[in-house]
């Protein structure tokens, strides 16, 4: 996956931008195709944006705007 002369190319990639739990909920979200929605939020949707992992998105969008009071 990583050819080159990055970083990664050592197997590692130093993610610092977004949180353990988060980066723990997006790879669950990859692997299995699910999320709870008590683990939605704003960092999970950033997280997905950043990404660009389109499912996870709409889900956090939709979720997050269900969420919202007037």
């Amino acid at each position: 996956m990583f050819l080159g002369n990055f970083a990664e190319s050592e197997g590692m990639a130093k993610v610092t931008d977004i949180s353990s739990k988060t980066m723990g909920t997006f790879l669950k979200f990859l692997y299995c195709g699910e999320v709870k929605k008590i683990d939605i939020d704003i960092d999970l949707l950033l997280a997905a944006d950043k990404y660009d992992v389109g499912d996870l998105h709409s889900i956090c969008e939709l979720e997050l705007a269900n969420r919202i009071t007037i």
